[in-house]
């Protein structure tokens, strides 16, 4: 595989050449995971530049370890090169994440009045705006960091494509855009020839069934003082239930999940259905599922994986490549633990 090295400062080649091995180089990913490419050791440390790809895909290099005569570098999304500490500007009441990166991109990198810091070479476009930005305030000064709005804005579901380009007639460039999230969904088998499960991993804390206690402020006769009233609270409790497919009932479906039992207090101005709802909604957190496939999916695909006769519905959170492969890696769910490192802590447990 061709890499190349560029200068963070101006593009500038700093070494070009074929890669000895490559291990999960992140394309995309939700969680800011990080891949090592080996090449050739000359005894330049290039962390802080840039690694570009044919085709463009870019990515900063975080560290280099030399080792035997290769050196391995450690690299991640482009977007942790921005992790320069900023003065917070302000916002408006209804500005979008990509409106205020875009703009915080222009004016503190592109535009930046110390030619130190200057980096003219960005081109800067909002392709497809996005979610409403929580609105916020910080203290003066304000200092905060912007590869946190830009993992943020990731997690809420905004896409960015940072493309290295390069022409006869023009000076190299890093385009930044913001593209429309994919909704297309896939269904996805183990035993087609086109995909294998790697590993997969659940979380045994998938909550199944939840009463809610509900307040309702009533008054009532005050027994101390005949024709005045008091005001008492009383609960309503409502049940709800969690099929295999996803749907929420207060009656217990045919298809029910198996998970915990969960009970809580709401507020009196809060629907219990709602509630309920959000409830089971962190549990699309409660798994890990990786697997091999030649089928070209994006971030945030919906994928239907059909595992020991039971369909499995997810969505890509990270896609990657690697030497000793010659199809992508794909990630689903996000339980911070693989099935390796579950196995593991159960053995500790044991001993």
């Amino acid at each position: 595989m061709k890499v190349f090295i560029r200068s963070h400062r101006d593009l500038k080649t700093l070494w070009h050449g074929d890669a000895i091995s490559w291990t999960d180089i992140p394309y995309e990913t939700i969680g800011n995971e990080t891949g090592t490419i080996d090449i050739p050791d000359d005894g330049v440390d290039y962390s802080g530049e840039f690694l570009v790809l044919i085709g463009g895909n870019i990515f900063l290099i975080e560290r280099t370890s030399p080792s035997s005569g290769t050196r391995s570098l450690t690299i991640s999304s482009f977007y942790n090169f921005f992790s320069r500490d900023l003065i917070w500007p302000g916002m408006e009441e209804e500005e979008t994440y990509a409106n205020f990166i875009i703009n915080r991109l222009n004016s503190d990198y592109k535009r930046c009045e110390d030619d130190q810091y200057k980096l003219d070479y960005l081109r800067l476009l909002v392709g497809t705006n996005t979610e409403i930005m929580p609105y916020r305030e910080y203290e003066a000064p304000g200092i905060y960091n912007l590869v946190d709005i830009f993992d943020e804005a990731i997690s809420y579901g905004v896409v960015f494509k940072f493309i290295f380009s390069v022409n006869i007639s023009a000076e190299p460039s890093i385009r930044i855009n913001t593209v429309e999230r994919s909704l297309d969904v896939h269904n996805v088998f183990f035993d087609d020839g086109h995909s294998s499960i790697v590993s997969e991993a659940y979380s045994r804390d998938i909550i199944s069934k939840i009463t809610i206690f509900h307040p309702n402020t009533i008054e009532v006769p005050d027994p101390e003082n005949e024709g005045q009233t008091i005001k008492e609270v009383e609960y309503d409790q409502t049940i709800w239930y969690l099929s295999k497919d996803g749907e929420i009932s207060s009656d217990p479906p045919e298809n029910r999940e198996i998970g915990t039992w969960s009970m809580f207090e709401i507020n009196e101005d809060e629907d219990p259905e709602e509630m309920a709802k959000l409830e089971f909604s962190n549990n699309i957190n409660s798994h890990k599922v990786e697997f091999y496939s030649d089928r070209v999916f994006n971030l945030w695909d919906i994928v239907l994986l059909r595992i020991k006769n039971q369909v499995f519905k997810s969505y890509i959170t990270s896609k990657s490549v690697s030497s000793t492969q010659d199809r992508y890696l794909y990630k689903c769910g996000e339980l911070p633990t693989t099935l390796t490192d579950r196995v593991s802590k159960i053995e500790s447990d044991k001993g």
